[in-house]
């Protein structure tokens, strides 16, 4: 591990210098060495009523979990019992500080240094071929007893205060070796039907991880090196209140797989639940991403449950269709674009409120309608054009100046960036 790795892992809040007995500026110790100073089960390395930082270690495989709590969520959804009563985010990591698994409870990082951290990793070394699935697995199983184990440690009191972290980090885990082995299942046989060699699973694998997966960032997510991703459209209904016709909350959540079998997952909430709770709906196929190329933004401006009203008012679909369309076409598309308008309009995916609301009801999908799903032309809703935008069927490409050259058409040389250019909405 490298001293800028010690740093990663002290600015993060997650103290694990401290813990362990290293400073930032000292030499950094082996993953076992690490792992040996940390005693079996679980450490608690930092507590407030709004976060909540621990260790948990068996043999010689530690992880590190964390979670920050934000802002209420909305007024409709602290009506529904299923929905969180704040945006919370999460992330796991491993011993050697890569991330493995985040979630985002709204539209910007609750901690802008987990930005920091995320831009820092992606020029740590990357990813060796093997399986980290030993890592999913320990989460599952220190889910077990995490509650009780806080309660012991810091008390009943303590953790009632934390209950919005703790039921996140608890949530997360539990899912998350079932998720790996899903995710597995879906890359094998994906793999297999293009005839070729099958995914390598290695349950058994060295207590010694010494690779990570690279962590996703919201506002602008950088993969290192080319990897398989799909993203998965996740929906539920509403509670049916009285006054509210029900509907549903909707997110998106990111699969990827980088090397042999080295596995990275990345949910949104969107402001409400999260995708990692909520039953998958649509999906898309795997795609290769490289370095720059995963854009996932979201709508700017305040949220509303049912999309109206407001400075730029929009509401979880709005975020969910944004995550998608940038998924689809590498796009920039974020802000104030097409969905996020504030405005009572038909392509608003929304519930009649005592008749007020007529627009279509139900939740996005991932397909090439404008209203429903990520839009026909990444041209029509972007704020810039990007230099991937070169081949057919995307919809447009780019001149070497910025500028867009109609549909599916050779523009000439790339631009060496992203021109940021208004596009019609």
């Amino acid at each position: 591990m490298t001293k800028g790795l010690i740093k990663v892992l002290c600015v993060s809040g997650l103290l694990v210098g401290s813990a362990l007995g290293v400073g930032c500026a000292g030499e950094a110790p082996t993953s076992a060495e690490r792992s040996a100073e940390l005693a079996q089960g679980l450490t608690v390395l930092e507590q407030s009523p709004t976060s909540l930082s621990v260790a948990f270690r068996e043999k010689n495989i530690t992880i590190f979990l964390q979670a920050k709590r934000g802002r209420p969520t909305a007024e409709r959804y602290q009506m529904d019992p299923k929905f969180p009563k704040y945006e919370v985010d999460a992330r796991f990591m491993d011993a050697n500080g890569f991330i493995f698994y985040t979630e985002q409870g709204g539209d910007d990082w609750i901690d802008p240094t987990w930005k920091e951290d995320l831009d820092r990793q992606m020029n740590l070394p990357k990813p060796l071929t093997g399986s980290n699935e030993v890592l999913f697995r320990l989460a599952t199983d220190m889910s077990k007893t995490l509650r009780s184990d806080l309660e012991l440690k810091v008390g009943t009191t303590a953790v009632a205060e934390m209950a919005p972290v703790v039921n996140s980090l608890v949530g997360n885990a539990a899912r998350l070796h079932a998720q790996f082995g899903e995710q597995f299942k879906l890359r094998d046989q994906a793999l297999l039907s293009a005839g070729l060699p099958g995914m390598a699973r290695v349950p058994g694998s060295a207590y010694e991880v010494t690779y990570g997966t690279p962590g996703p960032d919201e506002a602008h997510y950088q993969v290192g090196t080319a990897a398989q991703y799909k993203i998965a459209l996740h929906a539920d209904e509403l509670d049916g209140i009285p006054g509210y016709a029900g509907g549903y909350h909707s997110a998106t959540q990111r699969h990827g797989w980088n090397g042999g079998s080295v596995y990275w997952a990345h949910s949104t909430c969107n402001h409400g639940r999260c995708a990692s709770g909520m039953t998958k709906r649509t999906e898309s196929g795997y795609k290769a991403f490289a370095a720059n190329e995963l854009y996932a933004l979201h709508c700017s401006g305040e949220y509303k449950w049912d999309s109206d009203g407001g400075s730029r008012g929009h509401n979880c679909h709005d975020d969910s269709r944004i995550q998608m369309h940038n998924f689809k076409y590498k796009s920039w598309m974020w802000g104030t674009q097409r969905w996020c308008d504030g405005g009572d309009n038909d392509h608003d995916i929304s519930v009649d409120v005592f008749l007020v609301e007529l627009d279509q009801n139900g939740y996005p999908e991932y397909s090439s309608s404008n209203n429903k799903g990520y839009g026909t032309s990444a041209c029509a809703y972007t704020l810039g054009c990007s230099a991937n935008w070169m081949g057919v069927g995307d919809g447009c490409d780019c001149q070497a100046d910025g500028t867009w050259c109609g549909a599916d058409t050779d523009c000439g040389a790339k631009p060496g960036g992203i021109a940021t250019v208004n596009q019609p909405q």
